[in-house]
């Protein structure tokens, strides 16, 4: 196992914000080690029901907590846009010099200072064992952001992990095997995905076990992987400000047929975008469990729906291929490149030309 160095307790101060089953939190930046996308985990028998299972960390394991089951949120299937963020505890946990989180999204990096941060409110009853995990709430525009109380989340009952300990090997979706006196796990990690998620899931598993003294992560831009019509586009992660539930939009009068309508996101009036017309993709019904991708830059905020949200991924840029000179050449003027992702390519969407030149936006939406 490596052995890092125990981190310094981090200052109150800088706090990435999470997001779980839309609930916002936020964890103290320093104590962040590494955000990555979700991969293939070992199940554990026995485990409490928030311990997710255990993964192949640049050669170490190490425990993955889903943090939404930690916080008493209900079970939920895991997608492949979650991310797992590795932490580092003030004192190793046993064997343990770092643990995962799985969170559904990495939302922003914010600094608050003391004063803004208000006190977690008394609770009665079995509130307080929820609020145990918390350290205080700040306002974040209409929202609230709950603070987490790290080493709270962290302390594992010596019951609960009776027998994580030992190394796993770089296939790190196999069950591991029974121990004297215990049932063998027989459950695969997320069994009710599709076996084209499952690989991904596993894929991303294998690439985790390698050192990472032994790999070079200077210049690697991230993207969000999004399904449409059935292909993947890359949108640089940058400009995505969150992913909501879709919805069907008010409607626009005298807007063009790409302007699906209005979208009422927490008191904000945005337009909902159509991106098939520019890229030559056929029309159809909005997929009424598909995702809704709220993009932003320093001119447009709008909404764009989108059939799935599989992915994020981190790409050098000599990853970044030039455009196969099959794509029709209207479609090729709105990409930048291309990428292999998976067992195919994504397009990697250029946003900021469609939304100047494209005429894929309005000004003002009445």
């Amino acid at each position: 196992m490596t052995d890092p160095a125990s981190p310094t307790v981090a200052p109150r101060g800088e706090y990435l914000v999470l997001s779980v089953q839309d609930v916002l939190y936020g964890l103290e930046a320093p104590r962040v080690q590494e955000i990555v996308s979700l991969p293939a985990l070992t199940p554990v028998a026995e485990a409490p029901s928030y311990l997710a299972g255990l993964l192949n960390y640049r050669g170490a394991v190490i425990p993955v907590l889903d943090l939404g089951r930690r916080l008493g949120h209900p079970a939920r299937r895991y997608q492949l846009g979650d991310i797992v963020v590795v932490v580092l505890p003030a004192e190793p946990r046993g064997n343990w010099h770092q643990l995962g989180l799985i969170v559904n999204q990495v939302l922003d990096v914010r600094r608050w200072t003391d004063e803004a941060i208000e006190p977690v409110p008394a609770f009665e009853g079995r509130g307080l064992l929820r609020a145990r995990f918390l350290q205080g709430i700040v306002q974040l525009d209409e929202r609230m952001v709950q603070l987490l109380a790290l080493e709270e989340v962290l302390a594992l009952p010596a019951d609960d992990v009776p027998h994580l300990v030992g190394e796993i090997g770089s296939e790190a979706s196999e069950p591991p095997a029974a121990e004297e006196g215990r049932p063998a796990s027989t459950a695969a990690f997320c069994p009710e995905a599709s076996e084209q998620d499952r690989a991904v899931f596993r894929d991303r598993a294998r690439a985790l076990t390698r050192v990472a003294e032994a790999e070079d992560v200077t210049g690697l831009s991230p993207f969000a992987v999004l399904e449409l019509a059935g292909e993947f586009f890359g949108v640089d992660l940058e400009l995505v400000r969150e992913f909501t539930p879709q919805r069907e939009p008010a409607p626009i009068p005298c807007c063009p047929s790409h302007i699906l309508g209005a979208l009422n996101l927490r008191g904000q009036i945005l337009p909902l975008v159509d991106f098939r017309p520019p890229l030559h993709l056929p029309a159809g019904p909005l997929n009424p469990e598909g995702k809704i991708v709220i993009l932003a830059t320093s001119e447009w905020l709008l909404g764009v729906p989108v059939e799935r949200v599989c992915d994020v991924v981190y790409l050098r840029p000599d990853a970044i291929r030039a455009v196969p000179t099959a794509v029709q050449s209207v479609t090729r003027e709105w990409l930048r490149g291309a990428a292999p992702y998976a067992d195919r390519m994504m397009a990697i969407l250029d946003v900021r030309r469609m939304l100047a030149e494209g005429n894929l936006a309005v000004d003002e939406v009445v």
